[in-house]
């Protein structure tokens, strides 16, 4: 058998995964493995071995057309989403079930929803009014937000920073030069809006009401600006178009900045 031979970085990676729970089997596997480096399997340790094999699996087969759907930077066209939403929707096999999505392109939709309307109380209307029949309109947009939370701020980003490195490795390694998704994960993570406005979330105020604010927020030129002009309109709050209870935790936020 073959040695394998890696550099120190990899060696550094290879040893920062054992201590982060990957088991020795593992690590054998990527050792193994003949189609992605140790290096990128531990990089994309979130996701197992196997969807990542079957990911490279089939950016090779889509060779040499593929490498048009893949070496792009910045914000992809429509035709590289939706293979990056096939190869993503492979890698999280049937998670994606739990938030109603059942295909790539469904995927891709939710995606560009977010990305071209930059209207989370629109995306969340749509919810409620295409809902399934055993869903109360609380449930559907409660189930939306959970999407947001866990998937579009947290998963996804990293899934398709996986397909990033899964690419470069591939592509690399037949001489042909490869993408960078990094772009693209870091403006779906903040819902494609102001990082200023996402930021928010920690100081009690969610996505779904500073998107209604940004006209009075934005532009600012740092976090501390920007609460600075939050501040500012707390005498204003009851006149802004909120809800009641957007109004009252609106209140609540500005208080105890």
């Amino acid at each position: 058998m073959k040695t394998s031979i890696i550099n120190g970085s990899e060696v550094s990676r290879l040893s920062v995964a054992i201590h982060t729970d990957i088991s020795r089997g593992r690590l054998q596997d990527a050792y193994a493995n003949p189609i992605l480096s140790p290096a990128t399997l531990i990089e994309n340790r979130h996701v197992p071995i196997e969807r990542q094999v079957e990911v490279a699996e089939t950016i090779i087969r889509d060779l040499p057309d593929g490498n048009k759907l893949l070496n792009w930077k910045g914000i992809p066209e429509t035709n590289q989403l939706n293979y990056l939403c096939e190869l993503v929707y492979n890698l999280e096999g049937g998670n994606l079930m739990d938030y109603g999505i059942s295909s790539s392109l469904q995927l891709m939709w939710h995606i560009n929803e977010l990305r071209t309307q930059k209207n989370l109380p629109a995306y969340l209307r749509d919810a409620v009014e295409n809902r399934r029949e055993e869903h109360t309109p609380s449930e559907a947009i409660n189930l939306r937000l959970k999407f947001i939370r866990n998937m579009v701020c947290f998963r996804l980003p990293r899934d398709i920073m996986a397909v990033s490195n899964i690419q470069a490795d591939v592509l690399a390694k037949v001489g042909i030069e490869p993408g960078d998704f990094s772009f693209f994960a870091e403006q779906l993570e903040n819902m494609f809006l102001d990082p200023l406005l996402t930021a928010l979330d920690e100081y009690g105020i969610p996505t779904q009401i500073s998107t209604q604010l940004k006209n009075l927020i934005l532009p600012s030129e740092h976090l501390n600006d920007l609460l600075a002009k939050l501040r500012a309109l707390a005498p204003r709050i009851e006149h802004l178009h909120l809800t009641g209870f957007e109004k009252t935790l609106m209140r609540w936020a500005v208080s105890e900045m």
